[in-house]
């Protein structure tokens, strides 16, 4: 004997079938372009997230548009509306809620929730205590970065080339027009001396000892 009415069994047959056909017309929506030409990196990494989450959520309505259709079946051969576990009747207000449920409320699947975490979880740690020491580390408003290697990442203002590109430009002085090539001995030029750069004309300063002795 079923224990629920023509009337009821009408109106859970079409909820089912409304909700089988927004599944059906879910299922078979697009899931976005299939080309990745002409897509900068980041629109193509959401694209890809979107499509992992369309795939996800295609799964579950294929899984619950089949608990619908066997719902369906059990309302043409008189099963509907009974626990697969213990043979008794489902209540209406149940059925009303989850048109296709299988199993009564003492029987019914609890919802699983996983204990596990990411792993890469377990080698994040705070490390607060030396936060500013890993952020100073990379520069701050008194001195310039220095990279991993201890390396200065940036440039002094004693070391900042301006006005000019080759070392030699530091160094080679002319007149407002062009003429009159002299050579102004300052730290630029000893140094590039030092590193044994340019012509073999450029001469080094006198010692003292020179500079004393008559020409």
């Amino acid at each position: 004997m079923r224990h629920l009415t023509e009337d009821q069994l009408a109106r859970l047959r079409t909820a089912l079938e409304s909700e089988r056909s927004e599944l059906s017309d879910r299922m078979f929506e697009p899931v976005g372009e299939l080309s990745a030409y002409d897509n900068h990196p980041g629109d193509l990494g959401s694209e890809t997230f979107e499509r992992g989450k369309d795939v996800a959520l295609t799964e579950r309505a294929r899984y619950k548009r089949e608990a619908i259709d066997r719902a369906l079946e059990g309302m043409n051969n008189g099963t509907y509306g009974r626990c697969d576990v213990c043979g008794r009747p489902i209540p209406f207000e149940r059925l009303l809620a989850v048109p296709y449920a299988d199993r009564c409320a003492d029987h019914a699947e609890a919802a699983f929730v996983s204990a596990r975490r990411p792993a890469e979880e377990d080698r994040m740690r705070s490390r607060d205590d030396f936060a500013w020491q890993t952020v100073e580390h990379w520069g701050n408003a008194s001195g310039p970065a220095t990279g991993p290697d201890g390396e200065d990442g940036g440039t002094s203002s004693d070391d900042d080339a301006d006005g000019f590109v080759e070392p030699i430009e530091s160094f080679v002085a002319t007149d407002f027009y062009g003429r009159n090539v002299r050579i102004v001995r300052n730290r630029q030029y000893r140094e590039y001396l030092e590193a044994g750069e340019g012509e073999r004309l450029l001469e080094p300063d006198p010692t003292p000892e020179e500079a004393d002795r008559p020409s």
